[in-house]
């Protein structure tokens, strides 16, 4: 199972996961190495942050339309 905070996988490894595996698109990262950026999808957008904001074990609910359509286009994407 993916842990979706960036500071166990790496910011990197993150970021990869959502953009590449789950169809979010890459809006910025800072830092060299980047250790804070966000990822977008629709209308959700997410923030990712190394060592800075947020707590261990943080739930994060998206509600979204289309559940479906989403879920195929993701799996397509993973077999690639």
């Amino acid at each position: 199972m993916f842990d979706p905070d960036p500071v166990r996988p790496g910011f990197a490894e993150a970021m990869n996961y959502y953009t590449e595996k789950l169809l979010f698109d890459k809006l910025w990262e800072w830092g060299n190495p980047p250790d804070f950026g966000a990822v977008r999808l629709g209308k959700v957008e997410i923030f990712f942050c190394r060592d800075g904001q947020g707590h261990p074990g943080t739930w994060l609910s998206i509600f979204m339309d289309d559940v479906d359509d989403y879920f195929d286009a993701s799996h397509a994407s993973a077999r690639r």
